[in-house]
């Protein structure tokens, strides 16, 4: 969706010089300019639209996946979005896009849950770290496949990129569910014990038993997900503000480069990929062992046990300095002068910045008694629902300052300072640019310092640690 649209001419319609065919291309590159809607509408639809559902769902569907298959849900999950993009395929208005894209939100709710807790079932909690950054590496593999579709688009248009990636996910949900194990029974927590059965014991590859209550309360396990500890606490703040940053960053930099480089728009949608692709899963992968080896060696260290650091304090050191780094990249990144010169820089800011997800996850469910992963996993993705609202509110930030430049640089045309007509063109061009240079730079480095600051209280607070009795 967010390679789909096309604000070069800002947001005012096609102009009435404009050919029939350039007019007739435009609508079918650009989402924008077929369905009508302008920079503050995006910044909904890319964000907030599929937050609301996506926030009320995420809490429910960690719940449903500590008692209910887990197999069935995410491979629903993954039907359920791959249709909606199809159906996004063939809308014929901003609304019907923005109520399927809400649709959207409430389908992707139901996957994470279900993945990280069958990963922590899956696998030993020495290597916690890998194993989350495997799966979140997805992520970096998903968004480079998406910046290529600025090629599709200008092959197939808007809607027929759509469709590509809908028939995409139904494929990757048949393979989902051709290669996941079904969950077994569940015991009920109220009635039984903790035995395991023979048949588990000779079988240990096999999933266990989950203990759940016969009485699922979603208020009540989420309450008791936030009151495990402060660690918890200052974990969900962390993760919050990093959510911001990345999604600010998702959104927002292809409309940016477009504006700041529009002569390289088919070169960054291949170089993007390249340094999503790569960048991105090589932060994940090294962050997620860096993590997993600190674990280890931080409590072993002289400063380690005379501070009474823990494994969990010791994996969080990686996203720790990965956000401290990634703020000052950012900033290189949008003052650079050259696209090669930005590029450049965007693939250093993967590479510190993308370290965090695999820690995070694997100390939020080392943190959490095991009844309630998948419900702490569900508040996990409800916090970066929540982070997208920054997005939203980053796209009527753009729209009114650039609205308010524009109006400046056209009042002085009466004063003789230059040519209306260019004040206009820069107000669209190389002004907009700048703009929303300055408004990404204040807010995705703020945020980034703000998620290690967090991440360092987090890593204080694993000594106090409050166990389960």
């Amino acid at each position: 969706l967010y390679y789909l649209v096309d604000f070069n001419t800002g947001n005012a319609p096609l102009p009435e010089t404009a050919t029939a065919d350039l007019a007739k291309d435009l609508s079918r590159t650009a989402m924008n300019v077929d369905l009508n809607f302008n920079v503050e509408q995006y910044g909904l639809l890319a964000s907030a639209a599929f937050t609301i559902l996506f926030a009320l769902a995420s809490p429910v569907a960690g719940s449903l996946t500590d008692r209910y298959d887990r197999r069935t849900l995410a491979v629903g999950s993954c039907v359920a979005w791959s249709l909606t993009t199809l159906g996004m395929a063939c809308a014929t208005s901003y609304e019907s896009v923005a109520a399927l894209r809400a649709l959207t939100g409430l389908s992707c709710a139901f996957a994470a849950p279900a993945a990280y807790t069958l990963l922590r079932d899956r696998v030993p909690a020495r290597r916690s770290g890998v194993a989350s950054a495997t799966y979140g590496s997805g992520i970096y593999v998903g968004e480079a496949m998406a910046s290529l579709s600025i090629l599709t688009d200008r092959e197939l248009g808007w809607r027929g990129s759509l469709g590509v990636a809908g028939l995409g996910g139904l494929m990757a949900a048949a393979m989902a569910g051709w290669a996941l194990p079904p969950d077994p029974p569940r015991r009920d927590a109220d009635t039984d014990d903790a035995r395991v059965d023979e048949e588990d014991e000779e079988h240990p590859s096999r999933l266990r038993p989950q203990l759940v209550s016969s009485a699922p309360n979603l208020l009540v396990d989420a309450r008791d997900v936030l009151t495990t500890s402060d660690r918890t606490r200052y974990l969900f703040l962390a993760v919050f503000f990093r959510f911001c940053s990345g999604l600010l960053i998702g959104v927002w930099s292809a409309p940016y480069f477009r504006l700041a480089f529009p002569d390289d728009a088919s070169s960054y949608a291949v170089v993007n990929a390249i340094i999503v692709g790569v960048c991105g899963v090589t932060s994940g992968m090294v962050g997620g062992a860096a993590s997993d080896v600190a674990g280890v060696e931080v409590p072993r260290s002289r400063w380690g046990r005379e501070g009474g650091w823990d494994d969990c304090a010791g994996q969080l050191a990686v996203p720790i300095l990965g956000s401290v780094l990634a703020a000052p990249v950012w900033f290189m990144v949008l003052n650079a002068n050259t696209f090669n010169e930005a590029m450049a820089w965007l693939a250093v800011k993967y590479l510190v910045a993308e370290c965090w997800f695999g820690p995070a996850v694997a100390v939020l469910q080392k943190t959490v008694p095991p009844r309630l992963g998948g419900t702490a996993q569900g508040l996990f993705a409800l916090t970066g629902a929540v982070a997208n609202l920054a997005p939203s509110g980053m796209g009527v930030l753009f729209c009114w300052a650039a609205d308010a430049a524009t109006a400046s640089w056209s009042g002085t045309v009466t004063g003789g300072a230059r040519d209306g007509t260019e004040q206009l063109l820069l107000g669209v061009g190389d002004g907009r640019a700048e703009i929303l240079a300055n408004l990404l730079g204040a807010a995705v480095c703020a945020t980034y310092l703000l998620s290690a600051t967090c991440f360092v209280l987090c890593a204080r607070a694993s000594r106090t640690q409050v166990k389960e009795t």
